[in-house]
Order: C-alpha cells, then structure tokens, then sequence
C-alpha cells in the first residue's frame, strides 16, 4: 500500500472518529428516542476507569497513525517540489497536534521557501501614476512585494483647513495608506479592486485572481518624481 493511500484510509477513519466524538451524547440519545417506543430504549453500560483509558489509548494511537502517514506526504510534496502542499498539510497537523515539535517551525520554513521563491525584479518611474500590470497573481496564493530606494515627492496644491480629498478610487489620496506611501490594486475582468497599503515590504495572498499594479498613493494632480525598484516573489507571473 502506497504513503499516499495509507494516508487516505487513515484520514478517513480519523475522520470518522472526529465526526462521531463531535456529536453530543444528548443529540445521539434524541435521534435513537425519535425513532423507538420508550421500551427499545437502548442503556449506556457503564465503563471502569480502567475501560476508559483503554479507548483513549487506542484513540492516541490512531492520531499518531494519521500524523506520521500525513508528515510522510507531506515530506514527499516538499521533496517533489510542491510547497504550497506541503505546507497544508504541516497547517492541519499543526491542527491536530498544536505542541507537537518542530511542527511551527516547518511551517514557517516553507512559507518563506515560498515566499521567496520565483524573485524577479523590477525598475517603477513613480512619476507615471499606475504602473504597467506587473503580474499576474493568484487566489489565495502568498507572493511578496519589496520596495526598495528613494524618490522625490511634493505637493503643490492649495489646500483648505479639510486638507487633501481622500477616495479609493485610485485617483485621488487613498485614505487607507499614509500619503507618498507605495499602494497596490488587483485588477480582476478589467474592474479594480479596492487598494491596500504596501510600503516597503509586504506578504499578502490576494482575495482574487487578477493582474497586480501600483503606484505612489497621491493625488493624480500631483507629480513625484524618481524610480523605485520592486522585488517581486512567491506567486507571481511577470508580464
């Protein structure tokens, strides 16, 4: 029998267990009561101590069965190359067995493998509003962006005691991030979606597949002036 089906059978009686220790016993004696004259009701027998601790080692030792079958696909998806896999996998034991060492810190590990992975970099001339698409994201799929250098930024407007209009319509100052701040959109079947702060370094899994842009968070009106360079790595295809 292979890892992979051992591992199946294994999550499937686990799952089984799971969903019949989740039901509460009253639930359990209703459902028999409904269905049967007062008669058929059915007793619980009692159970020794001794009994009891029996069935909870039997139950330590099926989660040890599901945890060392699921670490070992784990370890066969990270050996082949699929991370993101990986790594949900290690989430669910994680899950089950939240003190169980080294566990944490795998997880860790492979996001920043990921996270880390597929870099490309790219030159941003913050003087042109919205950048050119710089790549196609994904759902719920992590990439990272990083800024890094300086440019010029002012503003020369006149500006009342209300000080500048904010919006996110990607036009005016999006109140969402401090001003001159690097901010980004997710352009999904040609519509925008709402902008979110960047900075100089940011983790993020977007909400929906799109094409990723940014740009300085100003006001249209006014003009900054200098080149920043983007890192750009984790789930991300450049155009």
């Amino acid at each position: 029998m292979t890892t992979q089906l051992r591992f199946c059978c294994s999550l499937m009686i686990g799952l089984g267990l799971i969903c019949s220790l989740g039901v509460p016993l009253s639930a359990q004696q209703s459902k028999t009561s409904g269905t049967s004259t007062s008669k058929s009701k059915t007793k619980t027998k009692p159970i020794s101590p001794a009994a009891l601790k029996q069935i909870d080692l039997k139950a330590d030792r099926l989660k040890d069965s599901i945890t060392k079958d699921a670490a070992a696909v784990a370890k066969e998806y990270e050996e082949a190359g699929f991370l993101e896999k990986a790594k949900n996998l290690y989430e669910v034991l994680l899950k089950l067995d939240p003190d169980q060492a080294g566990l944490q810190a795998k997880v860790k590990e492979l996001n920043e493998q990921i996270l880390s992975s597929n870099e490309t970099e790219i030159e941003f001339d913050v003087s042109r509003g919205w950048s050119q698409p710089l790549g196609a994201v994904f759902k719920d799929r992590p990439l990272r962006i990083q800024a890094i250098g300086d440019y010029k930024f002012s503003i020369s407007a006149d500006v009342s005691a209300n000080g500048l209009p904010t919006s996110d319509n990607g036009q005016e100052l999006y109140p969402g991030a401090p001003a001159g701040a690097l901010i980004g959109v997710v352009v999904a079947d040609k519509k925008p979606g709402k902008p979110f702060l960047i900075g100089d370094n940011k983790d993020f899994s977007p909400n929906q597949d799109g094409i990723l842009m940014v740009k300085i968070n100003a006001p249209s009106s006014q003009k900054c002036s200098g080149k920043l360079s983007l890192r750009l790595s984790g789930y991300i295809r450049a155009q």
